[in-house]
């Protein structure tokens, strides 16, 4: 039995944007700055209309609760540096996980920066800015995956314009405290581990996936891309993982394991 056999989850959203509306969303991404947030923001109604959006929040679920977990490491500070605000930018990176980048990465980012808000002035402040970006996720997790768009640059417009709505938002914060934006910080990825996986018979194939990359599957109705590595082999991993263990015609039950340290991790098999 293969992982992906684990995972049954069916789309449910549709694409029921027109011809119009996809030219629209072209136009946009080619705009850029000031200029495409602008028309983003006189186009809302319209998006707001567009298809089923229950993937955009079932991704936002498993993103605050990543991110409220510590599963995933997020930050976002604005110090005072004299006449400069200082900005720590969300940058989330997470175990390894392959999913969290462009229109995914976008609602993780959200999350990060409503998590770190303390203040209900900050709150009231961002809110605007963290909704544009939302209706982008919405809008690209409310067509059917396409792995070839993807791995293209047909999304890229709608990333770019998510990450000018954050950089719009930080010019404006600042200018309301009468600062300028300063130095901007990311967080570094995760560290990874070069470690060799054995299974307890010596044999067999193990399937394994970052934890949080199968719960983003989950969540907007993508299968889950596991990778496979034979008892024995060396792998760069870190990080939690959902890992299942095939030999002899049978497989294990699906499990976690967190790797934290190189050397040998032993795999149960069935």
């Amino acid at each position: 039995m293969f992982p992906y056999l684990l995972f049954s989850l069916e789309r449910e959203t549709h694409c029921r944007r027109s011809f119009l509306q996809q030219c629209l969303g072209c136009v946009i991404g080619l705009l850029g700055s000031e200029a495409a947030h602008a028309c983003w923001g006189r186009s809302r109604r319209r998006v707001d209309s567009w298809g089923d959006y229950a993937g955009q929040a079932r991704l936002r679920n498993v993103a605050a609760e990543d991110i409220r977990s510590g599963q995933v490491e997020h930050s976002f500070r604005m110090v005072v540096n004299g006449g400069y605000l200082d900005v720590e930018l969300p940058g989330v990176s997470s175990d390894n996980a392959q999913l969290i980048s462009g229109i995914v990465g976008a609602q993780y980012d959200v999350e990060a920066i409503r998590y770190s808000l303390c203040t209900r002035s900050e709150r009231r402040f961002w809110q605007p800015y963290l909704n544009d970006v939302e209706r982008l996720v919405s809008e690209e997790l409310a067509c059917p995956y396409d792995p070839i768009a993807a791995s293209s640059e047909i999304t890229e417009p709608r990333e770019r314009i998510a990450q000018e709505i954050i950089r719009q938002a930080l010019n404006a914060y600042a200018r309301r405290l009468g600062l300028k934006v300063g130095q901007l910080h990311e967080t570094k990825p995760h560290r990874v581990y070069a470690v060799v996986v054995v299974t307890t018979s010596g044999s067999g194939v193990i399937s394994i996936i970052p934890s949080t990359d199968y719960r983003i599957c989950a969540a907007i109705g993508r299968k889950p891309e596991f990778k496979t590595y034979t008892s024995g082999q060396t792998a760069q991993l870190g990080g939690r993982y959902y890992y299942v263990v095939e030999g002899n015609g049978k497989a294990t039950a699906m499990r976690t394991v967190v790797i934290d340290s190189e050397g040998t991790w032993t795999f149960m098999s069935p």
